[in-house]
């Protein structure tokens, strides 16, 4: 289990739900998703729902793969303009910094 430094003590919170079932307590500041969205048949709906879970200058941090078939992805982009069209689809403002 990874040790949090201790001034970061109470302001890190991890939740492990369905995002499509949840409803938070409050807004986040920041949420991070890496190799999920290849993995869930509307990834739409899932970037959607975590918009709502963020504050008005929340960040997200997303990770997703492109062409690459597999088994396990039931959805497959193909190109990052794909990917940038979803993420304004969902509300985002598109940053790659």
């Amino acid at each position: 289990m990874a040790t949090l430094r201790p001034d970061f003590a109470g302001r890190i919170h991890f939740t492990n739900v369905d995002v499509q079932q949840y409803v938070p307590e409050r807004k986040f500041d920041f949420v991070t998703m890496g190799e999920v969205l290849e993995h869930v048949p509307d990834p739409l709906a899932i970037l959607k729902s975590l918009h709502g879970c963020l504050q008005d200058q929340g960040r997200m941090y997303i990770s997703t793969c492109i062409n690459c078939p597999t088994m396990d992805h039931i959805y497959q982009f193909r190109s990052v303009a794909e990917i940038y069209a979803l993420v304004q689809a969902a509300g985002f403002v598109w940053s790659r910094k």
